[in-house]
């Protein structure tokens, strides 16, 4: 099932949110595929509700084991669970069911979620994201996985042109420009390109001979 992935820095809050409505809205139901995070990923999963959309969460884990032995929903800061819960439409998927004890593990299994949601995308929006003190791309986090990945997969990288006069939001959208990500500058140029997108997917599924039925629906 092919979809859009979303990662990026707080202050792309609100334009996550109106890219993944007009996504949704506007191109047949498409998935919005997030992390589930705060920030960007939380404003993707809203933008994608307010349409009525399908959402496909990727998390580290499932489950967080308590001291009292119950098993619970390992909600991130700013989705919680009782949000996820409330939202019929969405699909929860991860590698790993139980949280690990290690830091280092868990952010070993963040990269590797960074990783899934880029092979899931036919592309991933980075509406905005800050270059971190340290030389070349130390200090990104998972924007910055996000960006490596989608490239190594042959993914479309968008990354959307600053409207603030700020230093570190101007160097991280250079530094991924560099990279080989795609510049735009409004929500009308994402979906320009996500059209393009859909219909070189088309042409390859049709060229092999038939699609599956899980997106035989988006490919007609």
């Amino acid at each position: 099932m092919p979809g859009l992935g979303t990662s990026g820095g707080e202050g792309g809050r609100r334009l996550a949110r109106e890219v993944a409505r007009r996504i949704v809205k506007e191109l047949g139901g498409l998935p919005i595929i997030t992390g589930l995070a705060s920030g960007v990923d939380e404003e993707a999963f809203n933008g994608a509700v307010d349409a009525g959309g399908h959402v496909i969460g990727v998390r580290p884990y499932i489950l967080e084991i308590k001291q009292s032995k119950d098993a619970t929903l390992y909600g991130f800061e700013g989705i919680t669970s009782k949000a996820l819960e409330a939202y019929d439409n969405i699909t929860i998927i991860s590698e790993h069911l139980v949280k690990p004890n290690s830091e280092n593990e868990i952010r070993s299994w963040l990269a590797i979620r960074n990783r899934i949601t880029d092979g899931m995308s036919i592309a991933v929006v980075i509406p905005e994201t800050r270059k971190r003190r340290g030389g070349g791309g130390k200090g990104w986090g998972g924007t910055r996985r996000h960006v490596e990945y989608g490239i190594e997969m042959g993914r479309t990288v968008i990354v959307m042109k600053p409207r603030v006069n700020d230093a570190g939001i101007k160097g991280g959208y250079e530094y991924f420009i560099r990279m080989g990500a795609k510049s735009v500058e409004s929500v009308d140029d994402v979906l320009r390109i996500i059209e393009d997108e859909f219909k070189k997917l088309k042409e390859r599924r049709r060229s092999k001979g038939g699609v599956g039925d899980g997106i035989r629906h988006w490919l007609a």
